[in-house]
């Protein structure tokens, strides 16, 4: 694997692999995540503890379709990832950068690209009126 200390700092639109921890698994007690899935970063904030990222995972999978944003196929294709894939917009991980759930894709780095701004914006409407708490991964 190669050294995350050279790995670029994500951004808001970025999509990262991570390894997902959902809210209904870290309510059982479990601490990591079943499946490495990219994610968008939605905020990345520098504070004393170190950059703060905050993410939503993407999933063609997903019991409650009112919360996922599904990506246009051509931003689907642009990423690489399945199409019918979408954003869910109730279920947030935070965690300090690097950190040991982030995963590299097969060019070596975490990021498989970005999100188009206008996208992202609406995705962020969605996470802001559903008032989430993020799952503190450390």
């Amino acid at each position: 694997m190669p050294s995350t200390t050279s790995w670029t700092r994500p951004q808001p639109t970025d999509v990262i692999l991570y390894s997902y921890l959902w809210r209904h698994e870290a309510a059982r007690g479990e601490e990591s995540g079943r499946k490495d899935r990219p994610c968008l970063v939605l905020a990345a904030t520098e504070t004393r503890a170190g950059l703060v990222v905050i993410t939503a995972p993407i999933t063609t999978k997903h019991h409650e379709p009112e919360q996922l944003v599904v990506l246009p196929p051509r931003v689907a294709q642009h990423l690489g990832l399945e199409p019918g894939c979408g954003v869910v917009c109730n279920d947030l991980n935070r965690f300090i950068w690097v950190g040991v759930d982030v995963r590299p894709t097969p060019d070596g780095t975490p990021f498989y690209g970005q999100i188009p701004g206008k996208l992202y914006e609406q995705i962020m409407l969605r996470v802001l009126a559903n008032r989430v708490r993020e799952t503190d991964r450390g």
